[in-house]
């Protein structure tokens, strides 16, 4: 059951042996434009004297939340929560990139991207949490809080 829900099938496989230039053709302009976009808005990120982990050629970065007194996951929970901005807390990828925060940029607009970027350096600024908040809102939607 693994291997079926994790590896391409021999029928994707054979497919992609067949067609693979043609498929190339169309989706190597979009790879280029997204790592484009990413490096565009790292640099945004940067200018705004947030930190992020190395990297230059995925649809996401990882944004240092320093010391923001809460967990990544508190970070994150309350960033959705509170300003709808959907991100995944670093502590998903291990202990290691605990205070941080990974933030995709493949589908949002610059212009959307640039505000939810203010919103997170705001709230790592100021240090901003509710926790009756976040616990309201996971109550009313009958979520409990992960507990690591």
């Amino acid at each position: 059951n693994q291997h079926l829900l994790t590896c391409a099938s021999t029928i994707l496989l054979m497919y992609l042996a067949e067609y693979f230039d043609e498929i190339l053709k169309h989706t190597l302009p979009q790879a280029k434009e997204v790592t484009t976009k990413r490096n565009r808005i790292e640099e945004y990120v940067r200018s705004t004297g947030l930190e992020t982990l190395g990297g230059s050629s995925t649809f996401y970065m990882f944004i240092n939340i320093g010391d923001y007194a809460h967990s990544s996951l508190d970070f994150a929970l309350y960033l959705l929560l509170k300003h709808h901005i959907a991100v995944v807390p670093g502590s998903a990828y291990g202990e290691s990139t605990e205070r941080f925060i990974r933030v995709g940029v493949g589908v949002e607009t610059d212009e959307n991207l640039k505000n939810a970027i203010q919103t997170i350096k705001s709230v790592i600024v100021d240090q901003e949490y509710d926790e009756k908040l976040v616990n309201d809102c996971l109550k009313k939607l009958d979520i409990q809080k992960f507990k690591a």
